[in-house]
């Protein structure tokens, strides 16, 4: 979706010439002719269509312009889209109408069309977000711990509970138990005290 739009508001009480041209904007601007249209804007309509079937030009970065004119005015556009071009052209001279003005000219490519092909395209309001206040959640710890454990069930550890027995359970106050045994029977004397 490569195209870049330029914003252009042109009333026009019935009808307007759209002349498309390209330019390399080197040091010696060649400017190339691809071709024009017309359009009724009140019936949003494309009256009458002239582009260049075969445009020769060397592949590279062109700035594509328009010249708009009506029954009392002119308007240059000199670059509302900046493109790397190769021939044959594939593209749609998008233009959007909005309140029967022309409002936006897009060029974009399109690889189902061989040459230059306008479209008219009449601009709509988009979705509106709902007047409602939104609630902020705040997750506690014991959330963020559950979703953090949370793993797939490739990682998933199967826990199986496995019953201890007494021993099992309690083999470390049965060590204590015999090291203090063998200190006390150990020490010197045998714990036994001699009286003299």
């Amino acid at each position: 979706m490569n195209y870049l739009c330029f914003l252009l508001f042109f009333s026009s009480a019935l009808g307007l010439k759209v002349s498309l041209f390209m330019d390399d904007l080197s040091s010696n601007r060649k400017e190339l002719l691809l071709g024009s249209f017309d359009i009724d804007v009140p019936s949003k309509a494309i009256t009458s269509k002239a582009f260049l079937e075969e445009v020769t030009f060397d592949a590279g970065s062109y700035c594509i312009g328009a010249k708009i004119e009506d029954d009392e005015t002119q308007t240059e556009v000199p670059c509302f889209s900046y493109l790397e071009l190769e021939a044959p052209l594939h593209h749609d001279i998008i233009v959007d109408i909005y309140d029967e003005e022309l409002y936006k000219l897009t060029f974009s490519y399109n690889e189902h069309h061989l040459g230059i092909i306008p479209i008219i395209r009449e601009v709509t309001t988009g979705p509106t977000a709902p007047a409602i206040k939104l609630k902020k959640v705040t997750k506690t710890y014991a959330d963020k711990k559950v979703n953090r454990d949370e793993g797939t069930a490739q990682f998933a550890e199967d826990d199986e509970i496995v019953e201890k027995t007494w021993i099992q359970k309690n083999w470390k106050m049965l060590v204590i138990g015999l090291v203090l045994y063998n200190l006390i029977v150990n020490r010197p004397g045998g714990g036994d005290k001699k009286e003299e």
